[in-house]
Parts: structure tokens; sequence; C-alpha cells
């Protein structure tokens, strides 16, 4: 599986990991244990033609912990991400990183200080508009793909939160935070509607969970594709910033990685 190769380098990645993360523990020389996987990374390594399988052991946990992820198949693709940034060309050079570089642990995630956070509501409100419920599934499925890009676009940079809002994140600036609200769509009729919710619901949870410090909290919208130029102007004139893919690359109008 490792050797071929593959369009859709990552799903390979966490094909390849699942699979040999189902086998058995196997017994150090010093009488510990320890997963296959470290005994089998750095062949699988050699074997990728794409040399985009990482190399897994205690120092790329270590390179893991920093963001909070775990030694498993998803931890895999995280670490793969790495390669082509930071100077890293392949899985070999990643390993090297791994071993020259000090990581700090991710904090712990603290409860956030938000005064008796609510529902707010408005989420129904998308779903209203698409009231059939085949389009209320495929709405959700797009809302949900393009969260998880930008988590993926952000991962080795940012610890972003979500709860009855998209995302946050804290001190994205020295002292300020960011609340983020995704939206699929910004043309025709139903993209205006998703852009009018959502300078609504961002005004809405900004004051509704951040009113002890609002001048602090900055709001931004994300979308698949960057927004016409009038909508860019809209949200500029009321303080929203945009963020939105140019192929894989996140980019908006502001720098946030």
């Amino acid at each position: 599986m490792v050797s071929m190769k593959s369009t859709d380098v990552e799903t390979k990645i966490a094909n390849v990991a699942n699979r040999v993360l189902t086998l058995s523990d196997f017994t150090t020389p010093r009488g510990g244990t320890t997963s296959m996987m470290n005994g089998l990374a750095p062949t699988l390594a050699c074997l990728d033609p794409q040399r985009r399988f990482p190399i897994m052991n205690a120092r790329t946990r270590d390179l893991l912990k920093s963001i909070g992820k775990q030694p498993d198949a998803q931890g895999a693709v995280s670490l793969s991400r790495l390669i082509g940034t930071r100077g890293i060309k392949d899985a070999f050079e990643l390993d090297v990183y791994a071993w020259t570089t000090t990581f700090a642990k991710a904090p712990r995630a603290k409860p956030l200080r938000v005064p008796e956070p609510r529902t707010v509501g408005l989420k129904a409100e998308e779903e209203a508009v698409a009231n059939l419920a085949r389009r209320k599934v495929v709405i959700r499925r797009r809302h949900n793909e393009l969260v998880n890009r930008f988590l993926r676009a952000v991962e080795w940079k940012l610890l972003p939160k979500e709860s009855e809002y998209d995302l946050l994140i804290e001190d994205w600036q020295r002292g300020r935070w960011l609340l983020i609200e995704a939206k699929t769509e910004t043309s025709g009729v139903s993209g205006r509607t998703q852009i009018r919710q959502a300078i609504g619901q961002l005004f809405d949870y900004r004051w509704r969970s951040f009113r002890d410090r609002l001048d602090k909290v900055d709001l931004a919208l994300l979308t698949p594709t960057k927004p016409d130029q009038e909508i860019l102007d809209l949200l500029a004139s009321i303080g929203i910033e945009a963020f939105w893919f140019e192929g894989k690359r996140l980019t908006g109008t502001t720098r946030l990685i």
C-alpha cells in the first residue's frame, strides 16, 4: 500500500497507519513495550515513493503533543502536512526536524471566560432557508468540510476552539481574539442570505458571549472561495475580516498564518 503512488497522499498515509496500528506492541531490549509503528515507520518511509509517510517515534510524539494530537492515523497525516513547510522536503528531513527542535506542549484547554453561554438559535435560521431535509444535510456537510479544511490549514500554528459559534482563536494578535463564522456560499440569493446571516451571527455572538471584552474580539467570515468585491467592501465597512481558499492556500483580507 505504501509503495504505491497516490493522488490522495493523506488518505494513503491514514490507511497504512491504521493497518499498522492494529498490530500488537512488541517488547524492547530494556523490557518495555512499544508500538509496532515505531519499528515499521522507518521502513515504510523508505518504501514510500512520495517520501511522505512520517517516521513516528518518541520525538514525533512530542511534536504531535505540541498541537494536541496523538500518534495515531490522524497524527501521521498531521505530521505529513509539515512536509513542504519550514524547509522540510521529505519524511527524512521531518525526522531530523523532530530530533533537533524543542516543542512546547499544547496548553491545556481552559474554560472560555464566557458568561453563561447560551444557544443563540440563529443556526436554525440557516436551516429554515434550506427547508428541504436533503438540502439541510448538504449544507451541513459542506459547512463541516469548510471548517475542517480551515482547521487543517492552521493546525501547526493556531489552536482554534469551537462552541456555539464556529471558531474562536485566542490571541490571534497580542491580547485580541478572533471570532469566525463559516458560510458555504457567497453568490446569488442563497449566498447573499448566508452573508447577512453571518453578519448578524457574528455581532450577536460577540455581544452575548464576550460582552466583557467587546473591544478586544475581532470578527471574520470564512468562505470556500473569494467573495465578490462588493461583499468584501461591505464586510470591511463594518469591521469584519474575510478568509477564503485559493487552491489549498488559506488567504484573506488580513494575514492569519
